[in-house]
């Protein structure tokens, strides 16, 4: 093996901090990745928009598992681009990163101390309950 470059060195190094910092460590809905008053606010919110669609008794049961392994961006992007069905994309970020709190919380998953981070989601993996 040749010796390494000083630009190599220097990437390697970049790498190593950044994978030990946890920037790229994944976590899951057991990880608390919502918070109380966020699902709050999703509960009204779906209540407003998505309840006429989708009754919340037949619409949680086995959602999640159609997402399972998949990242939270992925419903995520599902929900807010196609959602509500006669207004696609109408509400802001944080309402629908608040209704998916909500159907998170629906499911049993924990609540956490901060609000779901709508720029966080591709390291959210989802795990059915």
């Amino acid at each position: 093996m040749g010796r390494m470059t000083g630009l190599g060195r220097c990437a390697l190094v970049a790498g190593l901090a950044v994978l030990s910092s946890g920037v790229y460590a994944e976590r899951t809905l057991e990880d608390g990745v919502f918070s109380e008053a966020q699902a709050k606010t999703g509960k009204t919110l779906f209540g407003q928009h998505c309840k006429s669609c989708h009754h919340p008794k037949k619409y949680f049961d086995g959602k999640l598992k159609e997402w399972e392994g998949l990242t939270l961006d992925q419903p995520y992007g599902i929900i807010s681009g196609l959602m509500p069905q006669d207004n696609p994309g109408a509400l802001w970020g944080d309402e629908y990163a608040a209704i998916l709190a909500y159907i998170l919380e629906e499911n049993d998953f924990p609540a956490g101390a901060d609000a779901l981070d709508s720029g966080a989601l591709a390291d959210i993996r989802v795990i059915a309950p």
